[in-house]
């Protein structure tokens, strides 16, 4: 980092905040699967800038969360079914029309273990 800062004149501040290196923290995060911990020991932070650096990448527009429509249409199928049938705790397994059937039988039962 020292050696950064004396050829560009940086901030090491800078260099940790830029786009990319937020992207690259939220990609590790979101899509690899990587928690915060791993995160941090991976690059030598704390876990706390690795918080901190999510929660900038969603305010910077970085990272943008977004919700599967068809999983919203199981949850309001779910209501449907609960409020027709006067049930309570009603679970819909969604695997969607291109999911692999050891996908749809391993979801399906992760369902199912939620509501036992």
């Amino acid at each position: 980092m020292k050696q950064l800062k004396q050829k560009f004149n940086y901030s090491p501040n800078y260099i940790l905040r830029d786009d990319g290196y937020l992207a690259n923290i939220a990609l590790l995060y979101y899509q690899e699967g990587l928690n915060q911990s791993e995160i941090a020991k991976r690059l030598g932070l704390s876990r706390t800038t690795i918080l901190n650096y999510l929660k900038e990448g969603r305010e910077r527009g970085i990272v943008d969360i977004r919700v599967n429509g068809e999983t919203l249409n199981s949850s309001k199928i779910a209501r449907d079914l609960a409020q027709k049938y006067k049930l309570e705790g009603v679970y819909v397994a969604y695997v969607g029309r291109k999911a692999k059937s050891d996908f749809s039988l391993r979801h399906t039962a992760r369902v199912a273990a939620l509501a036992l």
